[in-house]
């Protein structure tokens, strides 16, 4: 298989194929870099309502909530993706 981001999926392995497949597969980057910045934007939202902004930081608190969550759903998406795309490969090799 050799170590591309074509086929993320480890069939050699009889169990935990999918294991590093966000390492192997770069769609996933984008979904990872949302939920750092929802994290980033939750801490300063925090910040914010710590020091008395109470409208800024729930503006902030909102925004880390939809940023963290398009992140999250991007990352299903493409997890749901390789799986289908393991199945379709377990169809073409009934031999495994």
């Amino acid at each position: 298989m050799g170590d591309t981001a074509k086929d993320p999926v480890d069939h050699a392995r009889t169990n935990c194929q999918f294991t590093g497949e966000t390492m192997k597969d770069i769609r996933f980057i984008p979904g990872l870099v949302l939920c750092a910045l929802g994290v980033g934007a939750l801490a300063g939202g925090i910040h914010l309502l710590a020091i008395g902004s109470v409208g800024e930081g729930v503006l902030a608190a909102v925004v880390a909530l939809v940023v963290a969550a398009t992140g999250v759903t991007w990352m299903l998406a493409e997890h749901h993706r390789i799986v289908h795309r393991n199945q379709r490969w377990m169809a073409e090799h009934p031999h495994r």
